[in-house]
């Protein structure tokens, strides 16, 4: 076992690499440092979902989120949360092992229910986002990004939620307020995190709100083109009024929230290509910078010795 900063990694016995004994199988998922796979253990046939991070062009910075990551993870242990079981890590690599969740996200479940989609389902989903909370606020923990896209179901048979992605989770103790920083996504943000104001635990149960809300009525209680304008409705509380279940045929509700569910993976991919845009862009401005610093090197050595060659005839 070896250790960068305080997260400490196990490392295979014998020199043997994490290949030796998992499987890697399909992609699941790719990050800017990451690529999920699913992964079996060759002694078990135990199945995970296994986070591959390279950690070649990762900075220090980056480093210390990994850590906090693991380390936060480590910590939840329960039904609706997904599991961290280990994190191996070799010279170029690390690999989180989590739990292998197959039945995709919630909200992608819940638009095909054309014959069950009722409040009651709404609150046996509810009850179980809350439960998963309430052990991360017991364990320190502050989510700070719950959505719609970090709520999955454990199986397509199997309709257990398990809230996953704690990247941008941070520590508190109980009661703790404070400045933790501007993070999440804008539409489930509390007012208190918009308005750089110190927060706490309640920012989570302002996003579950958030979702139920959608779940209800179909869409976001708070929405803007202009992020800008956004912040200034969810700041004032200015929501759209919800107009109740009762009052409406279920498949009127339903209709709005495939609506919006389209809208998010459409936002989402567009979202995702600007992103890998960027990022070549940026990587190859680097390669570009790396080049000309190259050649300055280049020039700063072997200039003089030309310069003296002229000189010298």
């Amino acid at each position: 076992m070896f250790s960068i900063g305080k997260l400490c990694f196990c490392t295979m016995p014998e020199n043997l690499r994490f290949c030796d004994r998992y499987a890697l199988k399909e992609e699941l998922g790719k990050g800017a440092f990451s690529i999920v796979y699913r992964c079996v253990d060759t002694e078990t046939n135990n199945e995970y979902a296994a986070k591959v991070i390279r950690k070649e062009k990762m900075s220090k910075r980056d480093l210390m989120k990994l850590e906090s990551e693991a380390r936060i993870c480590r910590k939840l242990d329960h039904p609706n949360i997904v599991k961290l079981h280990r994190v191996f890590g070799e010279s170029k690599f690390h690999y989180f092992l989590f739990d292998l969740v197959t039945g995709g996200e919630l909200f992608d479940d819940l638009v095909t229910r054309v014959d069950n989609y009722t409040e009651e389902l709404a609150a046996k989903c509810l009850y179980q986002m809350l439960d998963s909370v309430k052990h991360c606020h017991l364990m320190g923990v502050i989510h700070r990004d719950l959505k719609p896209e970090n709520i999955l179901l454990e199986s397509k048979e199997n309709k257990v939620i398990k809230l996953a992605d704690f990247g941008l989770a941070v520590e508190a103790l109980e009661g703790e307020y404070k400045w933790f920083g501007l993070a999440g996504t804008p539409n489930y943000m509390a007012p208190e995190v918009l308005e750089m104001k110190p927060y706490g635990r309640p920012v989570d149960l302002w996003a579950c709100g958030v979702i139920l809300y959608i779940m209800l009525g179909g869409y976001q209680p708070f929405y803007h083109t202009d992020e800008r304008k956004l912040n200034t409705l969810i700041k004032s509380g200015d929501y759209e009024k919800i107009k109740t279940v009762k009052k409406l045929h279920r498949q009127e509700t339903l209709d709005r929230l495939k609506n919006f569910n389209a809208r998010r993976k459409f936002k989402a991919v567009v979202h995702s290509s600007l992103f890998l845009s960027s990022f070549l862009t940026m990587s190859k401005k680097k390669q570009q910078e790396n080049a000309v610093d190259q050649r300055s090197s280049s020039t700063s050595v072997i200039g003089p010795s030309k310069k003296a060659n002229r000189t010298g005839k």
